[in-house]
């Protein structure tokens, strides 16, 4: 590593220009020197310390991070553009001839798909303009008012603040006394399912929810009974009520089940065998589409918090194209959309659903601001997932008999600790990612 670095300071001007950043349009009027001194500020305010290179010698090499035993090397790009797989690459070989355990890509613009499949299983976080306003947002602004107050009055205010604790603590314990004269026990109410976002409609669950099918080993030419052939439309019946989004599934009893038995991709760590399966069920109303699934999993990994990336563990695809009666192309466009949905870890992580559109240049980038609502619950075999996705989320007014081109595919991990997609199954065996050509049909019943 060079030695030609300065540690990174900031003035006052500079530390309130950046507590100032919360929009994308911000970040991109920083020119190159101000891109890489915010970086080094959110790293910083993260508790790292952040050293500045100064030398043309550093392969590209912008930023040095130090956190306890841990250094780790940071190559900022302040692109309005895409990044692709060869400036990954480029860091990659950085880190190891520098001898850094690990290294961030961050950029005022987009990182491509292939970019990120390159950097699967690497100690490389890959970071675009939005993921750097959520760690803007992360790490907050400093509160003015502990400027404007002296110390002796922030201890005052502390001590009042013990005080008042202290004398509910008091009163708590009196109460909880009395109680325990005169009350029963305490019955806990029952588990709930983790929901991200509340924009789902809700109705009662009345029926039960049918038994899921026991763990197997799929052929990646084998379709399962009651799924539609390869090239068959699936088919989402319209609801007269809308399904209450919890991940519990007892409101689907009946509806025809797609399986995903294509394996379409896999990382060079899979030796075949054993994998996960899913059972998808898809309805619509005027306003949502839904979709129910059972997973049949025994090893779940997911370790990723933000949704985007939740395909690098255990986590379902959609994929639509909404074109006028999916006239579609062999290239992704305005009307393809995807959405990754992550059933979160049960722990620490919760359900999240990201979303992706296609533009005019045939790439799939993000798609922030979705109303879309998911819910997931574990179970002894796996687990399974509820989603309700607006149809403005999808530029869509759907109608009895519409076709739209559809990808229902699971993405499997079973390797406890790391963020890799070691395999995706789809409900056909010609998906490719970005061909919505390849896709299979939906069509959306009265």
């Amino acid at each position: 590593m060079s030695k030609d670095k300065q540690r990174l300071r900031f003035s006052r001007a500079q530390r309130d220009k950046f507590q100032r950043v919360r929009r994308l349009e911000q970040i991109q009027q920083l020119d190159s020197i101000e891109f890489e001194q915010f970086v080094g500020y959110l790293y910083q305010r993260l508790g790292y310390t952040v050293w500045l290179t100064v030398s043309s010698g550093d392969e590209g090499v912008d930023l040095v991070l130090r956190k306890g035993r841990q250094t780790t090397i940071v190559q900022c790009k302040r692109y309005n553009g895409t990044v692709g797989q060869p400036v990954v690459r480029d860091l990659y070989g950085a880190m190891i001839h520098t001898g850094a355990d690990c290294a961030v890509l961050a950029t005022s613009g987009i990182i491509s798909r292939p970019a990120e499949e390159w950097a699967q299983g690497k100690p490389i976080q890959l970071l675009d303009g939005h993921e750097l306003l959520t760690m803007a947002g992360r790490v907050g602004p400093r509160l003015a008012w502990l400027r404007a107050v002296s110390w002796p009055m922030i201890g005052l205010v502390l001590l009042a603040f013990l005080v008042m604790g202290l004398a509910g603590i008091s009163v708590a314990w009196a109460l909880r006394t009395i109680g325990e004269r005169t009350a029963g026990p305490v019955i806990p109410p029952p588990p709930t399912a983790a929901v991200a976002t509340a924009a789902a409609p809700t109705a009662a669950a009345t029926d039960a929810a049918p038994a899921p099918p026991p763990t197997q080993a799929l052929s990646p030419t084998v379709t399962l009974p009651g799924s539609p052939a390869a090239g068959e439309a699936v088919v989402a019946p319209f609801r007269a009520a809308p399904p209450l989004i919890d991940g519990r599934l007892e409101d689907w009893s009946g509806y025809e089940t797609i399986e995903t038995p294509y394996v379409v991709a896999q990382s060079s760590s899979w030796q075949g065998g054993q994998m996960a399966s899913s059972h998808w069920r898809l309805a619509w109303d005027q306003s949502h589409l839904y979709l129910a699934v059972t997973v049949i999993d025994d090893i779940h990994v997911q370790t990723r918090s933000d949704p985007k990336f939740a395909y690098l563990g255990d986590s379902l695809e959609l994929q639509l194209d909404t074109s006028p009666d999916g006239r579609v192309g062999s290239s992704v466009t305005a009307n393809s959309w995807q959405f990754i949905l992550s059933p979160g870890d049960w722990e620490t992580i919760p359900p999240g659903i990201f979303r992706f559109r296609g533009n005019a240049q045939g790439s799939i980038v993000d798609a922030p601001g979705h109303q879309a609502a998911v819910a997931a619950l574990p179970n002894n075999q796996g687990y399974t997932l509820e989603a309700a996705i607006p149809w403005r989320d999808l530029a869509f007014t759907p109608a009895a008999g519409a076709q739209l081109r559809v990808a229902l595919s699971l993405n499997d991990n079973d390797t406890p600790g790391t963020a890799v997609q070691e395999i995706m199954l789809s409900h056909v065996p010609s998906r490719q990612w970005r061909n919505p050509n390849s896709w299979g049909w939906l069509r959306l019943a009265p």
